[in-house]
């Protein structure tokens, strides 16, 4: 499967599934209530849909990508040394990749 085949912006073939449909719609009302993380850019923000593991979230232009994280929206990284993906405090956490933490300090600056 080649990547354009993998994730999809657009907004009717997401919504096409219940699923789905019920992901955006949490998503929004999060983004609505709590709004994006301080460091997200808010320019040009859509949903994006990955077809392989099923993930409903935000992107931008700047490649930054919003994730829910319980009740919660979030920034999820993928770490451009090791390839390891997760949320701050899963990076962090993981005493195994020393590069992820470099990786999560310079991007909250």
């Amino acid at each position: 499967m080649k990547v354009d085949d993998v994730y999809t912006e657009n907004i009717a073939e997401i919504l096409q599934c219940q699923r789905e449909r019920e992901l955006v719609t949490e998503l929004l009302t999060a983004w609505v209530e709590q709004g994006l993380p301080s460091n997200f850019d808010d320019e040009n923000v859509r949903f994006r849909f990955d077809r392989n593991s099923g993930f409903v979230f935000l992107v931008n232009d700047e490649g930054q990508v919003a994730m829910k994280n319980g009740f919660i929206i979030e920034e999820y990284f993928t770490c451009p040394e090791c390839g390891s993906a997760g949320f701050a405090d899963d990076l962090i956490d993981d005493d195994a990749n020393n590069c992820c933490k470099a990786f999560i300090a310079s991007s909250s600056q």
